[in-house]
């Protein structure tokens, strides 16, 4: 699942603690530490979705990966938590069909990251100003002839 600051959280469970019921009753989880909600109305569950499962090619063990949906747990069935990224694509996808604006809406993640080489600022009083750098950045390719290509490098820890 995703928290609020949208990183990704996961929980593993062992296969044969995973049945039928999971998809019916969820996973319990405390929503206060994922940002959604206060200690005092934290409890929630979190519903796997099985369209959204696959088999993980990195595990070496088999391992079934799926997002799924955070749920306010309520009586007589639980309801979406409304500020849940997939509960608001769904909402939005609902909407737009209802609407008649489309039929189909494709929505997918943008996993983005900057390397810079320099980053800098200045507050004085007549100027305020921040500036990064990076090699590989499109303004550096009559510099260093190397204008947005990213060199494959390998980088041990």
């Amino acid at each position: 699942m995703v928290d609020i600051n949208g990183q990704y959280r996961h929980v593993t469970i062992p296969a044969e603690n995973f049945s039928e019921e999971t998809f019916k009753s969820g996973i319990g989880f405390d929503a206060s530490n994922y940002g959604y909600a206060v200690v005092e109305k934290s409890d929630m569950v979190f519903i796997p979705d099985p369209d959204a499962a696959i088999i993980d090619p990195f595990c070496e063990i088999p391992t079934l990966s799926m997002t799924g949906n955070a749920m306010i747990i309520d009586s007589p069935a639980n309801r979406p938590l409304a500020q849940y990224p997939r509960n608001i694509v769904l909402a939005a996808e609902q909407y737009m069909k209802d609407s008649g604006i489309a039929d189909t809406m494709l929505i997918l993640p943008e996993f983005e990251f900057y390397l810079f080489d320099r980053v800098g600022w200045n507050v004085s009083p007549d100027n305020i100003s921040a500036g990064v750098d990076a090699k590989q950045s499109y303004w550096n390719s009559s510099v260093t002839e190397n204008g947005v290509i990213v060199p494959s490098r390998r980088i041990t820890i």
